[in-house]
């Protein structure tokens, strides 16, 4: 399991992307997949309602922190995982290595603040076992049945995120990024599953909307 993790949010009213990273074996493009979605969403319709706040060498606490500063909608991890745990950067200088989170101590993280967020997402491999645990603080989870390359994480993430800066609702976020993936040709037998709490509905869940007119 190599390192490479990243997490995305999105508040309300002005909206807030935030990426946190790590690579302590460099050996992954993750900058590149920040980009991709950096760029992806200065074309959207409401890029001026989303700001990215890329954290680097991300640790445990660096999630705990954005959660306090951001108080994000969304999460999104990025990276390489499996067997219900995540991994983070220990925050070292120098012989960096990951620190294995499991899923378990994810739910205790997210649930550890007065405002939760509405989505998180595990863009990463084989992160789908295990993560309906997740749903009792989180009412939607977005998670990975198998591997998936780096390059189909970050068009997946690009295209997700173009969506929902487009005012798309997470159901139609999740068709868009899937089709991107398969009209970069790369047909890897992956597809997202979202978990759900039962009163969710997906295709009416908009994260990022223009605010309401003054007296309207």
């Amino acid at each position: 399991m190599s390192t490479k993790s990243g997490w995305f949010n999105l508040q309300s009213p002005s909206d807030c992307a935030c990426c946190i990273s790590a690579n302590p074996d460099q050996n992954l493009r993750v900058d590149a997949e920040v980009r991709q979605v950096r760029e992806a969403v200065k074309k959207a319709l409401h890029r001026d309602l989303v700001d990215i706040d890329h954290r680097p060498a991300a640790t445990p606490e660096d999630l705990l922190d954005g959660i306090n500063e951001l108080r994000p909608h969304v999460i999104h991890f990025s990276g390489h995982a499996g067997g219900e745990t995540v991994l983070f950067d220990d925050g070292a200088v120098q012989n960096p290595r990951g620190r294995v989170v499991s899923f378990e101590l994810l739910h205790k993280v997210v649930a550890a603040t007065d405002t939760p967020p509405t989505l998180l997402v595990l863009n990463a491999c084989d992160t789908l076992d295990g993560a309906e645990r997740l749903l009792d603080v989180i009412p939607v989870v977005v998670a990975m049945s198998s591997s998936i390359s780096d390059l189909a994480a970050a068009v997946f993430a690009a295209r997700f995120y173009s969506a929902i800066a487009n005012s798309q609702s997470v159901g139609a976020a999740l068709k868009q990024a899937t089709v991107g993936v398969d009209l970069a040709g790369l047909d890897e037998g992956w597809k997202p599953e979202a978990l759900v709490r039962d009163a969710v509905n997906l295709d009416s869940l908009v994260l990022v909307r223009t605010p309401a007119p003054e007296g309207g």
